[in-house]
This record gives C-alpha cells, sequence and structure tokens, in this order.
C-alpha cells in the first residue's frame, strides 16, 4: 500500500525547479519529485507558483502515475521517484 502526504505538504525546491511530496511505501519513504517542465507541458503550469498551483490541482493524477513508478521500481539511482516531461 502506498500513501501520500496531504496536498498541502507538497513543496516548491527553487534549487532543482520542482514539485517534492512523500510517499509512505510500508517499507520506508520515497521522495517523489515533480520537474517544472513536466507541469509546464502536461498541465500548462507558467511559472514558478502556477507550477506549485497544478501540482496541488492534479495531486491525484500525479500520485497515481508516482504510486505506479514506485510499484515498478522506477526510481532514481539515489532512491527518489522524478517525473520528467518526457516521462508521461
Amino acid at each position: 500500500m502506498i500513501a501520500f502526504s496531504p496536498s498541502a505538504e507538497i513543496r516548491w525546491n527553487l534549487v532543482n525547479e520542482e514539485a517534492q511530496f512523500e510517499a509512505e511505501t510500508g517499507t520506508g519513504q520515497v521522495l517523489c519529485r515533480v520537474s517544472r517542465e513536466f507541469l509546464e507541458d502536461r498541465y500548462g503550469a507558467d511559472g514558478v507558483d502556477d507550477c506549485l498551483d497544478k501540482s496541488k490541482e492534479h495531486r491525484d493524477q500525479i500520485q497515481d502515475l508516482c504510486g505506479s513508478w514506485i510499484a515498478k521500481g522506477k526510481l532514481e539511482p539515489d532512491g527518489p521517484l522524478l517525473l520528467r516531461s518526457k516521462d508521461w
């Protein structure tokens, strides 16, 4: 079972320009990262503030995709999950 943090806990990482939130997998936490490019291309986000808003607005779709990727083990070599535009 994979559980996600509430949408209020989605935060913006200015350095990497991505939305971030955690998933609890039962065996530990996975940091989920959603690139700015993904949010702009998929949801039409325009600017940093809008990227965060779009990540919260489309939280269910994003978390469904993250959940399926976690279940398939599609994690970055250092452990987190990163959704990029080319991944959609």
